[in-house]
């Protein structure tokens, strides 16, 4: 070996093609990236959703019969 040898290099081979398991590879890498943002986007839609929640639970509503007591 050399220094200048890369792993590049083995990439294209004799025939010029791209090895399946290099494809493979990339496709593994790219569909676990997809994953992780759709997880982080679950994450983010359900932590929204519970602090409007809160939100509208922490503002006291008025009674709808004259009567009832205010709900604090």
């Amino acid at each position: 070996m050399t220094i200048f040898y890369t792993h590049q290099d083995r990439l294209h081979e004799t025939t010029g093609e791209i090895p399946l398991r290099v494809l493979a590879r990339r496709a593994v890498v790219r569909v676990s990236a997809a994953f992780s943002v759709f997880h982080q986007a679950i994450i983010t839609a359900k932590t929204r959703r519970v602090q409007r929640e809160l939100m509208v639970h922490e503002i006291p509503q008025q009674p709808l019969i004259l009567g009832e007591k205010w709900d604090f």
